[in-house]
């Protein structure tokens, strides 16, 4: 499984009502990682948090949240979601940016984070089907 450090997050003022968001990251591959040249699933969520952080529990290679315990921060948006490949490197540094528009009732200072995942794109999946209701008496 890959690692991922160096992160970091830049968050300010971009014009008019919007603000932007950067995050950068390095993404650190194994020597088979590299080998087998395994994709990855990368995604980044940005986050306000309200008071104390929140633990989040996520769908595997999904990223959708299946259990928040906390006061539920305030999800602003998802920077990326794409596929990332070591092509023979043994990390990869990336770099994000989006604009959004945080809305007007912030007041003083705001605390945001974002949430980076990656995945192997090789790994289980689960779905419930359709529920289907009879009566066999």
């Amino acid at each position: 499984m890959c690692w991922i450090s160096n992160t970091n997050l830049e968050v300010g003022r971009a014009t008019g009502s919007q603000e932007f968001a950067r995050v950068k990251f390095r993404l650190n591959f194994s020597g088979n990682e590299q080998k087998l040249n395994l994709a990855f699933r990368v995604y980044v969520d940005l986050y306000e948090r309200d008071d104390a952080l929140d633990v989040y529990i996520t769908g595997p290679g999904t990223g959708e949240e299946l259990l928040s315990r906390g006061n539920r921060d305030d999800r602003i948006g998802r920077f990326v979601n794409t596929i990332v490949s070591p092509d023979g490197k043994a990390f990869k540094d990336l770099e994000f940016k989006n604009h959004w528009d945080f809305g007007s009732n912030e007041w003083g200072n705001e605390e945001y984070r974002a949430l980076v995942h990656a995945y192997p794109e090789i790994r289980r999946d689960r779905k419930w089907t359709n529920e289907v209701s009879i009566n066999l008496g």
